[in-house]
This record gives C-alpha cells, sequence and structure tokens, in this order.
C-alpha cells in the first residue's frame, strides 16, 4: 500500500517487510529469554567461602531474580511487537483488498483504469 504525505512523498508499506521485522522481534525474544533463564542460575554459596558465600550469593541471586523478571518482561514487549507488527501487516492487506473492491464497485462497467482527472480547476468537470 503506498500513501502520500504533505507535498506529495509517499512511502510504500509492504506487509511481507512487516512479517519479517516481526519475525526478527521473536528472534530477539527468544534470545532474552535465554540470557534470562541463564542468568537465573544459582550460584553454590561455597564458591566464596562459607561465611562470605552467605552473604555473596543472597545478595547475587537477589539480583539475579530481578534481572531474570526483567529480561522476562523485555520478551514479553518483543513478542507483543511482534504480534502488532503481523497484525499491521494484515490490516494493510485487506485494507488494499477492501479499497480495490469498492473501486470497482464504483467503476461504470466497462470502464477500466482510474476516472478522468479535471484540469478545469472547478472541481465540477472530470470523473466518468
Amino acid at each position: 500500500m503506498t500513501q502520500s504525505q504533505p507535498g506529495g512523498a509517499g512511502f510504500e508499506v509492504r506487509p511481507a517487510d512487516l512479517r519479517h521485522h516481526a519475525d526478527n522481534r521473536d528472534a530477539i525474544a527468544r534470545g532474552v529469554t535465554e540470557a534470562g533463564a541463564a542468568g537465573s542460575e544459582t550460584i553454590s554459596p561455597l564458591a566464596y567461602g562459607q561465611i562470605a558465600g552467605q552473604i555473596i550469593s543472597l545478595m547475587l541471586n537477589t539480583v539475579a531474580a530481578v534481572e531474570s523478571r526483567n529480561l522476562g518482561d523485555l520478551a514479553d514487549a518483543e513478542r507483543s511487537a511482534a504480534w502488532t507488527l503481523r497484525a499491521m501487516a494484515y490490516g494493510y492487506e485487506h485494507a488494499d483488498a477492501s479499497i480495490a473492491e469498492a473501486y470497482d464497485r464504483t467503476r461504470p462497467a466497462g470502464q477500466t483504469g482510474p476516472p478522468p482527472v479535471s484540469t478545469s480547476g472547478s472541481g465540477s468537470g472530470g470523473g466518468w
């Protein structure tokens, strides 16, 4: 679908590109989910000695739990963005089809192509 902007510039939205971007966002979500799972692995308190290990492992496990939650939220946001991109692609495809169908219904029988454009400037000329 091509959209016009003020000044005559336009842009084209290609649903396949939106879906490809959604796939990339899903891949990011998978990577973030894996990172969150790896970060939630606990470290044995014995790695730092008996006394220091108790304190250090408690702090590390607390930080790891918070970070794991944050990464989970980030992964959810990426999945949500991917879903939104796919919904946009669907919307553009169906908008194009609906507009084409409506255009075809308003065109006189046997007429092909766009309606003639008025060059008189009065706005009353042209059309079929």
